[in-house]
């Protein structure tokens, strides 16, 4: 499938078809990494499950921190 590069701002874009996006489960707004190889360039869609993944692999014992709490026990918590 062939499409255009077009000047937007300064920068390019390129236009999804419908069909591409639907397929991708793109939508306006999804996030995406794009990458090249010297042979290539390859647009991936972040799903946002992988997205949570990446962020709670960078918890180490060194920067995670306590529980913290800001109110008073008010029903039966258990603390």
């Amino acid at each position: 499938m062939e499409t255009t590069v077009k000047k937007w701002g300064n920068s390019l874009a390129i236009r999804v078809p419908k069909k591409v996006a639907e397929e991708c489960k793109m939508y306006d707004g999804s996030k995406v990494s794009i990458s090249h190889d010297g042979k290539g360039m390859y647009v991936n869609v972040i799903d946002k499950a992988d997205e949570l993944k990446a962020l709670l692999s960078e918890i180490t014992p060194d920067n995670i921190h306590a529980e913290i709490s800001f109110e008073e026990k008010i029903g039966r918590e258990v603390w």
